[in-house]
């Protein structure tokens, strides 16, 4: 959307277009009839849901990841005090960082179930790189069905990305995160062993033969650099 000038945005200055975009709608739907769920609480109680709400969805926006999992990896290093959730800023903190693993649910599942998820992902995100070829413009990263190169980008993606997440996330929530973080292990080492298969025989670049592999950088904010 920023490349190519879309009406979206310039409504929301180049920041974050697809997250301000959902929150705007979220909210005018709340504003319709029959919708305001919240209308018996106090104007502070609406208030604090309203800053918890743009706070979540902000924070999935890809191109905060970093410093979200920075800000997040400092908050809890060993010898810091656990998070409070009776600390607003605390709760702020546990609230992104659970609701990006939400986002990205998709890499902490079996991984029979995560080929067919991500498989669906990558053929939408193709779609926008195609889209954008036939635009004109620069083709976004690992959107280009023809270079793509699954393995190694999903090996990438989960060793910088999924694991140190989901690490965090254990450690906030251990006993109920345990599974999904088994889960995201066996993926990056799936994941990493098809990488390496691939390399030493080899493999050429290929898109739409890999598809049926599935594979997917996430999912909050595909569009809004096209």
């Amino acid at each position: 959307m920023v490349n190519s000038r879309h009406t979206y945005a310039t409504l929301y200055n180049d920041i974050s277009v697809l997250e301000n975009l959902h929150l705007s709608l979220t909210f005018e739907t709340y504003n319709e009839k029959d919708c305001d769920f919240l209308a018996s609480c106090h104007r502070d109680e609406w208030m604090a849901f309203r800053k918890q709400v743009v706070s979540m969805i902000l924070a999935t926006d890809f191109g905060r990841h970093n410093e979200i999992l920075s800000f997040a990896k400092e908050r809890i290093k060993k010898g810091s005090e656990p998070l409070d959730m009776r600390r607003e800023v605390d709760y702020e903190l546990a609230m992104k960082i659970g609701v990006k693993c939400a986002d990205l649910r998709h890499c902490m599942m079996p991984h029979e179930m995560t080929l067919k998820t991500t498989n669906l992902l990558m053929e939408e995100f193709w779609a926008q790189g195609d889209a954008e070829l036939q635009l004109g413009l620069p083709v976004s990263p690992f959107m280009n069905r023809k270079m793509a190169n699954l393995p190694k980008e999903q090996a990438g993606f989960y060793n910088f990305m999924i694991l140190p997440l989901i690490e965090i996330w254990y450690e906030i929530l251990p006993t109920e995160v345990a599974i999904a973080l088994e889960f995201a292990k066996t993926n990056q080492e799936l994941w990493n062993k098809k990488a390496a298969k691939r390399h030493t025989s080899g493999g050429s670049h290929s898109g739409t033969s890999q598809s049926r592999t599935g594979g997917s950088h996430g999912s909050s904010d595909s569009g809004a650099k096209s």
